[in-house]
């Protein structure tokens, strides 16, 4: 399976998120680029147990942030 530079580089990512998520009570949001790769799915759970969003694509991520900042206001 190809993931995120390989299984165990994609989970020392989410595990460095995780952290850096620990700090901040914004939503964070973790772009995966390669819509067709296959995320590894201990890397999907952490990310899902973490609350932290799993996009394929910046640009739908930064659509996303940008719609939920203006419904905040």
């Amino acid at each position: 399976m190809k993931t995120v530079g390989g299984p165990a580089q994609s989970l020392k990512y989410m595990n460095g998120i995780i952290e850096a998520a620990k700090t901040s009570k914004k939503p964070l949001v973790f772009s995966v680029l390669g819509d067709n790769s296959p995320l590894d799915p201990e890397f999907l759970r952490l990310a899902k147990e973490n609350k932290i969003i799993i996009s394929r694509s910046s640009e739908r991520s930064l659509r996303a942030m940008a719609k939920a900042t203006e419904h905040g206001r």
